[in-house]
């Protein structure tokens, strides 16, 4: 990838980080009592938005609105759904242990996409992950994620432009809106690679590379989330530079053939 490249998508993560953050002064220090407060707080709002999780009145009235045929099931039918959607959602954990997941998954969010000068400053990242800081941060907090949004742009309008000036007589797989497609097996027939990819609003389809050479190739794409593609002209065949995500992380996967057909 020349322009959307994994330091480019890392950064497109670290965009909007200051969106939700409430400003306290009182947060420029490191205290427990304040900590205790905040937290008292957001985990009683979350208890209070998130209640239809494990009551099943809130349930009810919740399925009432969303789903008309829910009044019409019997109540054993009514409280079966109660039960299976509160095990799928909460993963046998109870609604205050889901919370205090949310906040540790937060803390660590905050130490992958904070700049480590930020971090250092920080008083009390807990305090942080529940959405409070003091001015002076949120301010470098702010800074840094649009500074973060203008190079992903920048990338955006580059690669952009490139596509128009070179690809004047457009090709049908420019149009096709891959991007977080389940990317459901990769095969090869004949001289040709197939991924057989798995859209939520088109469906199932395959991408077809004709008389294809892998040029790069960081590991299976089976089972990843097909994100962004660039394609190139290059020695009068197409060179298509591929970026996923799997379970391990981001893949790139680069192949050049003679055309793509998707069908």
């Amino acid at each position: 990838m020349k322009y959307f490249t994994k330091d480019w998508y890392s950064k497109m993560q670290k965009t909007n980080m200051h969106l939700l953050l409430r400003v306290d002064q009182r947060c420029k220090k490191y205290s427990d009592e304040l900590y205790l407060e905040f937290y008292n707080k957001e985990k009683d709002k979350y208890l209070k938005t998130m209640s239809f999780y494990e009551d099943f009145d809130e349930f009810c009235k919740l399925m009432s609105n969303v789903d008309k045929t829910f009044n019409e099931l019997e109540e054993i039918d009514k409280k079966r759904k109660f039960l299976e959607f509160r095990d799928e959602q909460l993963e046998g954990l109870s609604l205050s242990e889901t919370f205090d997941k949310k906040i540790d998954f937060a803390v660590n969010n905050l130490k992958e996409k904070l700049s480590e000068d930020i971090l250092n400053d920080v008083a009390d990242i807990r305090v942080l992950a529940l959405g409070y800081t003091s001015s002076d941060i949120y301010t470098r907090i702010e800074e840094y994620c649009l500074a973060n949004e203008k190079f992903v742009n920048e990338k955006v309008l580059e690669y952009a432009n490139y596509e128009k000036e070179t690809f004047v007589g457009r090709f049908d797989f420019l149009d096709e809106n891959l991007h977080d497609s389940f990317i459901v097996n990769c095969e090869v027939k004949n001289n040709d690679f197939y991924i057989v990819i798995e859209n939520i609003i088109s469906g199932n389809k395959n991408i077809i590379f004709k008389d294809y050479e892998i040029i790069l190739d960081d590991g299976s794409l089976n089972e990843t989330r097909w994100l962004y593609e660039e394609v190139y002209k290059v020695d009068n065949c197409l060179e298509v530079h591929i970026l996923v995500c799997g379970l391990d992380g981001l893949r790139e996967m680069i192949i050049k053939c003679s055309e793509v057909v998707v069908e």
